[in-house]
C-alpha cells in the first residue's frame, strides 16, 4: 500500500515536471522550418532547427531568425513584430559579426558593426541578406538557435555543421570559421582563433561599471588626478636615478636624457588623455586594447602592467628602505632594514611599508587621495628647496665635458649587459657618449612612470571626459619641469665621475649615489637630511599609487573574468578589499625577497610596450568609431601616435639585452597563465 502511494506521488511530480518544461518550451522555445536555398547546403527546404526567444547567445556563427526586411528601406528599428510571423516573413540566416567587430568582406564596407546591430548572411554566396539591407537591428532578431553540447542542432532533422564545401562558401563571403575539421560537431582549433581577437565593445565596458557588487565609487576631481600623477611620478626617479645615472652613462648631460624621455611621455600622454575621455572605465591601457585589439593583446597588455606596477612597487618600497637607513644615519643610529630569516635575506622596511598602504587603500579611494595630496605637498617642497639650495652651489667646470667621451667596457661587462642598440653596433658594454645619452633616457624613464596610472582611476572621476586629460597631461607637466631643474642643479653641483656607483670594501655590495649625495660631499648636511626624510615621504606615495594602478587594473580583469571573478567584488567603502590585500602581499613579497637589481629595467620595457599599443591604439579607434564621443581629441593624428610609437621603441632597443631575454621570459609566463585559465574563463567567450 505504501509502495502505491509513492508510485502515486511520483508519477504527479513527473507529470508536473513535464507539465512545467512544457509550459517553459511553449514560452522560450520554437521550431522553425527552413524554405529556400540561402543556407544551402547547411540546411535545406524543409529542415527544422529549435530556436530560443531572443537574443541570449548571439554571437557570429550561430543561426538566427529575423524578420523580412523592407525592401526599399531595409531593416527599422523599433519595428513592431509579432512572434507567430508566417515562414514567408522571415528569415534564417548565420551571424558573420555583432556590435564592435569589423564589418565581413562580403559587405564591402569599412568600419564595424553599430551597437545595436548584428551582420546576417546566408551561406549560399547568392542569398539576400545584410550584403543588400545592411546590419539587422537587435529588436529585429526572432530568436537563436539551440545547440546540444558538442555542436549538434537541436531540431526534427539534427545533423552536423556543414561540411567543407560550406565553410569553402563562407569563407568566400567573410563569414569566420568556426566549423569543425572533422565534420562531427566538434569545434576544431579556428574557434580558439577567432576569440583571441574578439573585442569587448566600448558600450559594454561602460555599462559593466554598473553591475552591483562590482562598481567603483566616482569622487575624484581634476585636482585629485593631478595629485595622483604628480605623487606616483615624483620619486624614485628624482631621489635615486638621477645620481647614478649621472655618473654611470650620461654625466651632465642627463638632462638631455630626461628631455627625451619626456618627450616620449608627453607623446604617449596625449593618447592616453584621448583614451581615457573616450573610455572611462577602471583598467586603463588593457581596458583600451580590449575595445581595439581584442581579448588575447588585452590579456597581453594586463600581463605586462603587472611588470609595470607590482614590479615598479617593489623597486620603490626597496628604495624607501635604504632611504630609511640613511634617515636613520641622520639622526645619530645605525639601522639595517634587511635580517637573514633561515638563509632568506628579508627586507623589513619595505614589509612594514606595504603593510600600512595596503590598510589605507582598503580603507577607500578618499582616505588614499588625501593621504596622498599631504605626502606630495612634503616632497614637492623638498624637490623645490633642493632646487633652490643647490643653485648656491653650483660650478660651471662640472658641466665640462657636457657629453663626456665614451669609454670602453670594464672587466666582467658582458654583451648581455649593453643595450640592444649599442650590441647591434657593435659598442658592447660602452658607457658615456651619445650611446651612453640614449641609454639614460630609458633608464630615467622610469622617473616618468606613473602618469599612465592616473588612467585607471577613470571609472572613479566625477567627470572624467573634462578632467581625465587635466590630470593626466597636467601632472606630467609639473614632473617635467622639477626633474629637469633636479638634474641641472646636481650635476653641477658636483662632478659626474664623483657620482659614480662605487663598491663597499667590506660587504662587495654596489654604493649608488643618491641626490642626497652631492649635498652630503660638500657638507650640507642639514640639506641632505631634509632630502633623506623627503625621499622617505616621496617614495611612500610612489608606492601608494603604483599599488592603486595595479589593483585597477586588475579589478578590470578580474569583471571580465580572466583573473576570478571573486576578486572584483567590492565591499562597503567602494573597494575591492580581497583584491587589495592580495596585491599587498605580491607587492610584499617581491620587495621584501628579491633583490633590486634590474628591476627598474624590467619596468621600464613593460611601460613602454604598454604606450604603444595605446598609441597605435588611438589611430584603430579613430578609424572603427569616428562617431565615438571624445572629451580630448589628440592632435596631430595619425602623425602625432606614430611619433609617440617610434619614440618609444627608440627607448626600448636603448635597454640592455638582459633585460629583453627577462621581459620575453615574463610574456612568455603570461601567455601560460591566459591560455591555462583565462581563455576558458572569459566573460565575453562564454
Amino acid at each position: 500500500m505504501r509502495l502505491r502511494h509513492w508510485t502515486l506521488a511520483a508519477a504527479i511530480a513527473a507529470a508536473g515536471v513535464v507539465g512545467a518544461g512544457a509550459v517553459w518550451a511553449r514560452r522560450h522555445l520554437f521550431a522553425v522550418t527552413v524554405e529556400g536555398h540561402s543556407m544551402s547546403p547547411a540546411l535545406e527546404p524543409g529542415d527544422r532547427v529549435l530556436m530560443r526567444r531572443g537574443v541570449r547567445g548571439l554571437r557570429a556563427g550561430v543561426l538566427v531568425v529575423v524578420a523580412r526586411p523592407d525592401e526599399i528601406t531595409g531593416w527599422t528599428a523599433g519595428a513592431v513584430l509579432d512572434t507567430d510571423l508566417s515562414v514567408a516573413d522571415r528569415f534564417v540566416k548565420r551571424v558573420a559579426a555583432v556590435a564592435g567587430e569589423w564589418y565581413p568582406a562580403a559587405m564591402r564596407r569599412g568600419g564595424v558593426v553599430p551597437h545595436g546591430h548584428v551582420v546576417v548572411l546566408g551561406d549560399h554566396p547568392h542569398s539576400v541578406d545584410s550584403k543588400q539591407y545592411g546590419p539587422c537591428p537587435l529588436d529585429q532578431v526572432l530568436g537563436v538557435e539551440v545547440r546540444l553540447p558538442g555542436g549538434w542542432r537541436a531540431g526534427i532533422e539534427d545533423r552536423p555543421l556543414p561540411s567543407s564545401t560550406v565553410r569553402h562558401n563562407r569563407r568566400m563571403s567573410g563569414i569566420p570559421d568556426l566549423l569543425p575539421d572533422d565534420h562531427t560537431g566538434r569545434r576544431g582549433f579556428r574557434v580558439a582563433g577567432s576569440r583571441l581577437w574578439q573585442t569587448k565593445t566600448i558600450e559594454q565596458s561602460i555599462a559593466d561599471t554598473d553591475e552591483p557588487g562590482h562598481r567603483l565609487k566616482r569622487t575624484l576631481g581634476p585636482w585629485d588626478l593631478t595629485v595622483f600623477g604628480v605623487a606616483v611620478v615624483i620619486g624614485a626617479g628624482v631621489f635615486t636615478l638621477a645620481a647614478s645615472t649621472a655618473g654611470d652613462r650620461a654625466g651632465p648631460a642627463v638632462i638631455i636624457a630626461f628631455i627625451i624621455a619626456a618627450i616620449a611621455c608627453g607623446l604617449a600622454a596625449l593618447c592616453y588623455a584621448e583614451f581615457a575621455s573616450s573610455v572611462p572605465v577602471a583598467g586603463s591601457a588593457y581596458t583600451y586594447s580590449y575595445a581595439v585589439f581584442g581579448e588575447f593583446i588585452a590579456w597581453i597588455i594586463g600581463w605586462d602592467l603587472v611588470l609595470e606596477f607590482s614590479v615598479a612597487a617593489g623597486a620603490v618600497a626597496k628604495g624607501w628602505s635604504l632611504y630609511l637607513v640613511e634617515a636613520a644615519a641622520q639622526l645619530g643610529a645605525k639601522l639595517h632594514t634587511t635580517v637573514v630569516v633561515a638563509g632568506v635575506s628579508v627586507d623589513w622596511g619595505a614589509l612594514l611599508l606595504i603593510a600600512a598602504l595596503t590598510t589605507v587603500l582598503a580603507a577607500g579611494i578618499n582616505l588614499s587621495a588625501k593621504v596622498s595630496a599631504v605626502i606630495t605637498a612634503i616632497k614637492v617642497s623638498v624637490v623645490l628647496l633642493v632646487i633652490v639650495v643647490g643653485a648656491f652651489y653650483i660650478t660651471p667646470s662640472n658641466y665640462v665635458p657636457f657629453v663626456p667621451p665614451s669609454q670602453p667596457a670594464e672587466a666582467g661587462v658582458s654583451g648581455l649587459d649593453s643595450t640592444l642598440f649599442a650590441t647591434v653596433l657593435g659598442d658592447v658594454g660602452a658607457k658615456y657618449g651619445w650611446f651612453g645619452v640614449l641609454a639614460g633616457a630609458s633608464i630615467v624613464f622610469f622617473a616618468f612612470i606613473g602618469f599612465d596610472i592616473v588612467a585607471t582611476t577613470a571609472e572613479e572621476t566625477r567627470n572624467p571626459q573634462r578632467d581625465m586629460p587635466r590630470g593626466i597631461l597636467g601632472s606630467l607637466a609639473i614632473v617635467t619641469v622639477l626633474y629637469i631643474g633636479t638634474a641641472l642643479v646636481m650635476t653641477g653641483m658636483q662632478k659626474y665621475t664623483e657620482l659614480a656607483t662605487k663598491v663597499d670594501p667590506e660587504t662587495g655590495e654596489p654604493i649608488r649615489a643618491n641626490l642626497a649625495t652631492a649635498f652630503t660631499s660638500l657638507g650640507v648636511d642639514w640639506a641632505a637630511s631634509i632630502i633623506a626624510f623627503g625621499a622617505l615621504a616621496g617614495l611612500t606615495t610612489v608606492v601608494l599609487v603604483l599599488m592603486l594602478g595595479q589593483i585597477r587594473v586588475s579589478f578590470a580583469m578580474s569583471r571580465d573574468r580572466l583573473l576570478p571573478g571573486g576578486w572584483s567584488i567590492t565591499g562597503k567603502r567602494g573597494t575591492p578589499v580581497r583584491l587589495t590585500v592580495g596585491i599587498g602581499i605580491l607587492v610584499a613579497v617581491l620587495a621584501g625577497f628579491l633583490p633590486i637589481d634590474r628591476l627598474e629595467e624590467m619596468v621600464n620595457v613593460g611601460t613602454l610596450f604598454a604606450f604603444v599599443l595605446v598609441s597605435i591604439g588611438v589611430i584603430v579607434l579613430r578609424a572603427k568609431r569616428p562617431d565615438l564621443q571624445r572629451g580630448f581629441r589628440a592632435p596631430g593624428v595619425p602623425v602625432l601616435p606614430i611619433v609617440a610609437v617610434l619614440a618609444c621603441l627608440w627607448l626600448m632597443v636603448n635597454l640592455s639585452v638582459l633585460t629583453w631575454l627577462r621581459f620575453i621570459g615574463w610574456m612568455v609566463l603570461g601567455l601560460v597563465v591566459y591560455f591555462a585559465y583565462g581563455f576558458h574563463k572569459a566573460k565575453l567567450g562564454r
